[in-house]
């Protein structure tokens, strides 16, 4: 899942740093959606809620059968194949922290042992 707008501001920025003429918002959508790898758009995502300037949710009271419930504004996120996005560009999200655990060489007598 990718953000639209912290996609495209995150590419508008680095165009900037390298002094580079970038292509128009909709056409990078356009490219994007018409990919073989594009999904589509989220419905519910949770964890994409849009923030106001001062970096809290943006979030509405409903009353529903005299009860008062929060709604937050989300986002609506490009959904996209990873496993195709993996192949054809050889992006790899998937992280290991720290080392690899190492099998060590266990003795015959050590495995013996009750402790």
């Amino acid at each position: 899942m990718i953000r639209k707008n912290s996609m495209l501001t995150t590419y508008r920025q680095l165009g900037r740093q390298i002094d580079e003429r970038m292509l128009p918002s909709e056409s990078i959508l356009h490219y994007l959606q018409n990919s073989p790898e594009y999904f589509g758009i989220s419905f519910s995502p949770e964890r994409f809620k849009q923030f106001n300037a001062n970096g809290q949710p943006i979030q509405e009271y409903v009353e529903k059968e005299n009860k008062y419930k929060t709604v937050y504004q989300q986002d609506r996120p490009l959904c996209f194949d990873y496993q195709m996005i993996h192949k054809k560009f050889g992006i790899c999200l998937d992280s290991i922290v720290g080392d690899l655990p190492v099998e060590k060489e266990t003795n015959a007598e050590e495995e013996a042992l009750p402790f």
